[in-house]
């Protein structure tokens, strides 16, 4: 009989919200080269999210101005804005490192219902992009002559 265990996915994701069709959508910076930013197996739960927080905080100091999000202004429509994801998933996995199960169906009884996730965005920020979105499509539709800019209002909290 095979040995079977859990084993701890543990990654960090580039993430951006982008304009998309006149809208904010969450876009992964990384889906085009097949894997995440930083990634790898741990044995313990406690590895993997010490290794998810210390790379994020490694990526928000060195990419992100040590703010957990980075806005580029866009000359036309919404501006982007870039952040990072670290998640942590357990798998039931064999000897082998065979996934049998990922943990991710409530149904079975591998359900990893405390999963860890992060995310470098303050609550703050997602909700004046809302506001900023919801101007834009005010301006859109010729109910307003101007829209705001969200590296506009954060630079204003700045000073």
């Amino acid at each position: 009989m095979k040995n079977l265990g859990y084993r701890y996915f543990a990654y960090v994701a580039r993430m951006a919200l982008v304009e998309y069709d006149e809208r904010y959508v969450e876009h992964n910076e990384d889906e085009n080269t097949g894997s995440y930013y930083m990634e790898d197996w741990f044995d313990t739960e406690d590895e993997a999210v010490t290794f998810v927080k210390a790379e994020m905080a490694d990526y928000i100091d060195h990419e992100l101005d040590g703010k957990g999000y980075k806005v580029i202004r866009t000359r036309h429509g919404l501006d982007t804005i870039e952040y990072c994801d670290g998640t942590v998933e357990r798998h039931y996995v064999d000897e082998d490192g065979e996934v049998i199960d990922y943990g991710d169906d409530p149904s079975t009884e591998h359900y990893y219902k405390d999963g860890f996730y992060e995310c470098s965005l303050p609550d703050e920020v997602c909700s004046k992009a809302d506001r900023i979105m919801r101007g834009y499509h005010d301006f859109l539709d010729y109910q307003s002559d101007c829209y705001g800019s969200l590296a506009d209002e954060l630079d204003e909290e700045e000073e």
